[in-house]
């Protein structure tokens, strides 16, 4: 059996998961919804660790990842101070996710799917961010540290997948809806999408990694403070 036979296989059973982890949500069971969509989407994760040449197995990942990562994230008003947690895991798999995808995603850039799947994933861990940002208590002066950590990587990362996007793709609707978004938080949107410098796609890649690992010291220590 062939990878992609495999992955096929494999997407049909964390879609089935999805059903299921989503009828949590329906349900209004935001416990049982985080318990179960936080596991499904390291899983998710993990299977571009295993199969990370295969393009089938980041739709995969994605699908799961994006389909959860702002369902977490909008938990902020409805589970108290345990927002943060899931905001901030979500924001850490998307992170995960990110860093496996772009040196394959970077490669093969001239690739319009591809270069829609790296954009509109950092778009999404941006309003990821910014959420939190939005939603964070402001006493709470080591996770906004780490927040701040995490956007400086993020400008970046967004100002460079914008840039590269769009010499290959001019009308790429991925960049276009991050063009939109950051037009929505100053007047001009070049503050954010001019890189500073140009990075490679390995240069990136430690920039999401730096995110994942500060979602997870953000994580422990809100565990720390809850427990």
């Amino acid at each position: 059996m062939s990878n992609y036979d495999t992955i096929k296989d494999l997407a049909v059973r964390f879609m089935q998961r999805n059903k299921m982890t989503s009828m949590y949500l329906a349900k209004e069971d935001y416990v049982a919804y985080a318990q179960n969509a936080i596991p499904l989407m390291k899983e998710a994760v993990d299977l571009t660790k295993e199969y990370p040449n295969d393009f089938a197995a980041y739709v995969v990942a994605i699908n799961i990842v994006s389909s959860n990562v702002r369902n977490l994230t909008d938990l902020t008003e409805k589970l108290g101070d345990a927002y943060c947690t899931h905001a901030f895991c979500a924001l850490g798999h998307e992170a995960k996710l990110l860093e496996n995808a772009v040196l394959f995603m970077g490669r093969n850039i001239n690739n319009d799917k591809c270069a829609t799947l790296l954009v509109q994933e950092s778009t999404q861990m941006f309003v990821v961010l910014y959420t939190i940002l939005v939603n964070l208590d402001k006493s709470l002066e080591k996770l906004q540290s780490y927040l701040d950590e995490c956007l400086d990587r993020a400008v970046p990362i967004c100002a460079n997948l914008y840039k590269t996007a769009l010499s290959f793709h001019p009308s790429l609707e991925a960049c276009v809806h991050m063009r939109d978004f950051f037009k929505k938080l100053c007047d001009d949107p070049d503050d954010f999408l001019t890189p500073e410098e140009s990075l490679r796609p390995a240069q990136i890649k430690d920039l999401y990694h730096d995110i994942a690992v500060y979602a997870d010291r953000a994580v422990d220590d809100i565990h720390m403070m809850i427990n």
